[in-house]
């Protein structure tokens, strides 16, 4: 299949199809992201701003296995900015903590469920795709 028949080699789709799943994928990644805790969501600006920076031809980030202690510096750099805004401080998430001042302990647990939060938004996305997916290989668009 190595001439364009209007289908995308190996998806059996048409370039409108992938459009169409293309920004439904992104309207679901919105949509989930809108789940996350008000603080992933604030470093989620600042990470982004950091992989804008990193997105051009040669850049480690775009490489097949990018490395990671590069990937753990970039997660440094990111923490960093974020400390150096205002709006990143640890905030209370009324509908969960109310005017409550929280033990070290029960900060852990919250920090750890947040991130546990952001994992499952963001492998509940992936599964959501990916049975869209399959779905599609049976009909049209």
């Amino acid at each position: 299949m190595d001439q364009f028949d209007g289908r995308m080699a190996g998806y059996g789709m048409n370039p409108e199809c992938v459009v169409k799943d293309e920004k439904m994928c992104e309207q679901d990644m919105n949509y989930m992201r809108n789940c996350y805790p008000k603080m992933a969501k604030d470093l989620l600006n600042v990470l982004y701003e950091t992989c804008d920076e990193m997105e051009y031809e040669g850049s480690c980030m775009l490489a097949q296995y990018p490395d990671k202690e590069t990937i753990y510096r970039m997660v440094d750099t990111i923490y960093e900015q974020s400390k150096r805004m205002e709006h990143m401080s640890i905030k209370k998430e009324p509908f969960l903590f109310d005017n409550v001042e929280l033990t070290p302990a029960q900060l852990e647990e919250k920090m750890e469920k947040d991130l546990l939060l952001v994992l499952l938004c963001d492998e509940m996305h992936r599964r959501r795709m990916r049975y869209q997916r399959r779905n599609q290989l049976f009909s049209t668009c």
